[in-house]
């Protein structure tokens, strides 16, 4: 049975609410008529949920919500009230209210519904209760995992981050959960990019390519590795496994990935490759045993019974230790200590399979593991096998629970090879490093990832590194820029095909960086480096400087170009003449602007006299001009006004001679520069400025010229002095703060250049003040930043607001009140009458009951669409999140089995009434009300139709017939109240925005708003 505290300050309705409850035996009600005794009386006992009015004396229903949720209790909460304005539902549910049910209407179905929202919220706190149960077992196995994991949704949204990513990553779980976005793509890659868990969710084969290796897919399974960079620019190479998440219906509900740094494996399996191919057989072993390892990491399950799985067919040794005794141990740990079987060490101590010399760390790990209930990371042991042989091992111990008592789970790695193969590439090293150490050019080997993996000596001191410095590095951004210098070539480019197609660069020659960014070239010659299975593996290159060489080559060429470039760049024309025996004058050169001004193309122009180009009006005036250059060896200058194609030109004109050794001119060079546009914006400005005098004279309303940076009044018209009862010229070179009541205000405003100001107070010459409303422009007047303000007594204006709010206000209190107390009671009533009529079952009362509830809900429609259509009527427009508020009313609407689609994007917000939240449940409560049978789906998402957004509701039930669809929004019509889509209409109508239906009768309903331009913004930009 089902405990109930329910509060309400109504004695009527508590007593028909306990009885209408507890008719069906599932409830127990506990009633009492104020939140403050409730509060007490939930500090004594129990209750398995709470139904609270909302509007009570002392302490209203949304500050009992508050009390509530902040003693920590978790109770279900159903805010059951009269008052059904949007803001109390959105402000309950933001507080923490499970449900928000409104009185009136028919007492047994609204009981009914109060009674199904009671034991919905219940079970479903019971269910959240035993699910977080759950998740937490879950999280602590995925928290005891020694790699590197974290679990995705299908949105992309993280919702696991183990202690082994914390550790890798340095973000902790709070900083990354609920992220989406890519966002846990930054911890790794410092990008946002699709990870292996995105890739199994939605694969794209071209971006696995592109950024991935050794790509594996199996079974609802996918892993990989790649490489990237940490922060401080050191190369990780990384193994990854991804595996999707199902829901308890089998379907896909998200993706998990494990990861591990294996940077120190894959160098040493490629130094090794690359030095001797006598170590290929090793390196093979070492690929195999990294591909066992990733098939069986497949087998990670959402499970106990899964999980266990893994760790029988893991390959890697696995045991749980109680104390210090084996509890269980897995096939491959059997394997590896050489026992005939698992019965041969369980109970036997540990320390029997533990080399001496390991006690005592093993020891301390054993403490901090059961203790202190922390993982120990990875450690370095060496195991005793069961005939005594010693051998190499590499261990994570986590906590674990083990039949309900604390132990340890400890997975171990064999690395008795890798330690083996390590001491090999130590030795046959130093044999290597001797036959290039001496040589005197730049020695390299980088990997097929681009990451150095050998310098001799030579390169890394010509480079500005030590070898240990150098080595590991890539070679992008360590010797090779981003792109050349002057051609801008992508180099990154390059160097990814040089890795793609070794053959076709066996010699190259790029430009190189060193340390302190002196840019050199290099001559590289290349050979090509393979594994022991003949597959590419990274290249050996030998490279010699020739930055001194193509310095000269480039000096060379730079010279001839600079003339050129100037000449052709600059926006002024310029012309070379040649001057000929006779006083004639011949163009030689012209460049583009000359050309892009006159019009005439360089064909027409070049190798023509300057009769044949220069207009006959203007001729001997210029030729007058040159004459005097050449006589007076001189630069001349002059203003030319001209006619040429491309109209008439005036130029500011310049002419110089040039002289051989001989004294005599030989050629002529001139420049001209246009100033047909300023001469006429001269003229333009000349005319602007009497019109603009004129206006400002004769304008109604004052305005003002302001210096902005000393406020001081520069010009006003007489509007402005009479409106403050001063002289005009008493104004000029007054601050403008000497009208203003508020100076602070006006000086902070001319300082921020406040664009418009509706309520500032100004002060007359007799001292009087008087509202006034400003608006102001910021602009330049003759070299000076001027505020050119208009000022409007608004004093009638604001008078009239202030008496209308006034009244608006008292009107307001009384309906408001009124309709309450009537609601109430008429609750009360409609209890009782349905209890009456449980009770008198006399055939021929029926009529008069029926009339009477038809009455009823006559008067409450009436209260409803009367305090709905008051809000409706007084708009407070807000910018809101229209996906916040599709969740908001689809969670207020019981939808049975049909799915709700919201597909509007986060952060997208509308300019509106906040009503807006009643137009979007009107439309998903219509349509589970009348959607028919067929409706299993209802979508909301956005439209762009013409720059146009539409936000599109549609479902996919019965529709509306093609007669109905204007009707619908019609006061009255319906099956209901007929109420609904009336003030869905009305309250969009008030911002702009409007509603039609555009279904097809018979497929489904689909309702398009459409909302202005200026109303819709994203992220906070329009």
């Amino acid at each position: 049975m089902i405990s109930i505290l329910y509060v309400d300050d109504e004695e009527s309705l508590l007593e028909v609410g306990k009885l209408f409850l507890e008719r069906s035996g599932q409830f127990s009600v506990d009633v009492i008529a104020s939140a403050t005794e409730a509060l007490d009386l939930l500090a004594t006992r129990e209750y398995d949920a709470i139904i609270s009015d909302y509007q009570m004396p002392v302490m209203d229903g949304i500050e009992f919500l508050k009390k509530v949720r902040s003693s920590g209790k978790t109770i279900p909460f159903i805010l059951f009230s009269g008052r059904g304005r949007e803001e109390i539902v959105i402000q309950a549910l933001n507080e923490g209210a499970d449900f928000y049910l409104q009185k009136g209407g028919e007492p047994l179905a609204q009981f009914t519904e109060l009674s199904f929202k009671v034991r919905h919220a219940v079970q479903k706190r019971w269910a959240e209760s035993r699910l977080r149960e759950h998740e937490r077992r879950e999280a602590d196995i995925i928290n005891f995992l020694p790699d590197p994991t974290f679990a995705i949704d299908k949105a992309g949204t993280v919702i696991t981050w183990n202690r082994a990513m914390e550790e890798i990553t340095g973000i902790r779980p709070a900083e990354i959960l609920g992220k989406d976005r890519y966002e846990h793509a930054m911890a790794f890659y410092h990008e946002r990019r699709p990870m292996l868990a995105d890739l199994i969710l939605s694969p794209d084969a071209r971006y696995e390519e592109e950024h991935y290796l050794y790509t594996i897919h199996g079974n609802r399974v996918l892993t990989a590795e790649t490489t990237f960079q940490k922060p401080d620019g050191t190369p990780v190479h990384i193994w990854g496994k991804a595996s999707l998440l199902l829901d308890g219906n089998g379907l896909v509900a998200g993706a998990i990935e494990s990861i591990r740094d294996i940077t120190e494996q894959k160098k040493a399996e490629k130094e090794l490759r690359a030095a001797y191919d006598e170590l290929s057989a090793a390196e093979q072993e070492q690929r195999s045993q990294f591909q066992e390892l990733a098939r069986s990491a497949q087998l990670i399950q959402e499970n106990e019974e899964n999980f266990r799985q893994l760790v029988e067919t893991a390959p890697d040794p696995i045991y749980i230790i109680a104390g210090d005794r084996f509890a269980y141990v897995n096939p491959a740990m059997v394997r590896l200590m050489g026992a005939a079987s698992a019965q041969e060490l369980l109970h036997t101590s540990l320390f029997d399979r533990i080399h001496p010399s390991c006690h005592g760390d093993i020891h301390g790990r054993a403490r901090t593991v059961i203790e202190e209930r922390r993982p120990a990371g990875l450690k370095e042991t060496v195991y005793i096998r069961m005939d005594g042989t010693p051998i190499d091992i590499e261990s994570s111990i986590a906590p674990f629970r083990y039949h309900g008592e604390p132990a340890g789970l400890v997975i171990l790695r064999d690395i008795t090879r890798r330690k083996r193969a390590e001491q090999q590439l130590k030795e046959s090293e130093e044999k290597y490093r001797d036959l290039v150490e001496t040589a005197d050019n730049i020695i390299l080997k980088w990997d097929k990832t681009g990451t150095i993996t050998f310098a001799n000596g030579y390169a890394a001191q010509f480079f500005g590194y030590s070898r240990d410095e150098i080595v590991g590095k890539p070679v992008m951004g360590t010797i090779v820029p981003p792109t050349e210098s002057g051609s801008e070539k992508d180099l990154q480019q390059m160097i990814a095909d040089i890795i793609r197609h070794p053959e076709r660069y066996t010699t190259n020659e790029n430009e190189n960086i060193t340390r302190d960014g002196r840019r050199v070239w290099i001559q590289w010659h290349n050979r090509p480096l393979f594994d022991g299975n003949g597959e590419f593996a990274g290249l050996f290159s030998i490279g010699a400087d020739v930055t001194e060489k193509r310095k000269e080559k480039q000096e060379l060429f730079e010279n001839e170009q600079c003339l050129t470039s100037i000449y052709n760049t600059v926006a002024d024309a310029i012309f070379q003449l040649a001057v000929e025996p006779g006083g004639q004058y011949r163009f030689t050169s012209v460049n583009r602007a000359f050309s892009l001004i006159t019009g005439i193309p360089p064909g027409r122009v070049i190798g023509k006299t300057v009769e044949e180009v220069i207009p006959p009006e203007s001729l001997s005036f210029v030729r007058e001009k040159y004459h005097k250059a050449i006589e007076t060896r001189a630069l001349v200058r002059w203003e030319e006004t001209s006619m040429y194609p491309s109209g008439m030109l005036t130029g500011e004109i310049s002419i110089a001679p040039i002289f051989d050794k001989d004294g005599t001119c030989t050629h002529l060079v001139g420049s001209a520069h246009d100033i047909t546009d300023r001469k006429k914006s001269e003229q333009a400005l000349r005319e602007t400025e009497a019109e603009y005098r004129s206006i400002f004279a004769a304008e109604s309303d004052g305005i003002a010229v302001v210096d902005q940076a000393t406020g001081t009044i520069l010009d006003c018209n007489e509007a402005l002095a009479l409106m403050h009862g001063y002289g005009r010229e008493e104004l000029l070179g007054q601050p403008i703060t000497a009208l203003s009541a508020e100076s602070d205000a006006t000086k902070l405003a001319i300082n921020q250049a406040t664009p418009s100001i509706r309520d500032r107070y100004h002060k007359r010459k007799d001292g009087s003040v008087f509202p006034v409303e400003i608006t102001v422009n910021a602009t330049t007047l003759k070299g000076r930043e001027v505020l050119i303000g208009a000022l409007r007594d608004v004093t009638g204006i604001r008078r009239a607001e202030e008496e209308l709010r006034q009244a608006n206000r008292s009107l307001a209190l009384l309906t408001n009140v009124t309709r309450h107390d009537i609601n109430n009671q008429l609750v009360a009533l409609n209890g009782f009458l349905e209890l009456l009529h449980e009770k008198v079952k006399d055939p021929s009362l029926e009529m008069y009951f029926a009339w009477l509830s038809q009455v009823s809900t006559r008067i409450a429609s009436m209260i409803q669409f009367a305090s709905t259509y008051e809000t409706v009527r007084k708009p407070d427009l807000v910018w809101q999140d229209l996906h916040t508020l599709v969740q908001t009313a689809v969670r207020q609407v019981s939808l049975g089995k049909i799915a709700v689609k919201n597909e509007i994007p986060t952060g997208v917000e509308i300019f509106s009434d906040p009503m807006l939240l009643k137009v979007i449940y009107n439309l998903v409560e219509n349509a589970v009300r009348y959607g028919g049978s067929t409706l299993s789906i209802l979508r909301f998402y956005l439209v762009d139709r013409d720059g146009h957004n539409i936000i599109v509701c549609e479902d996919d039930g019965a529709g509306v017939p093609y007669e109905n669809k204007e009707r619908i929004f019609d006061r009255g019509f319906g099956k209901n109240t007929g109420l609904g889509l009336f003030l869905a209409r009305e309250i969009l109508s008030l911002t702009g925005i409007t509603i039609r239906e555009t279904g097809e009768p018979g497929k489904g309903a689909r309702f398009e708003i459409a909302v202005p331009k200026g109303s819709f913004r994203f992220d906070g930009k329009p």
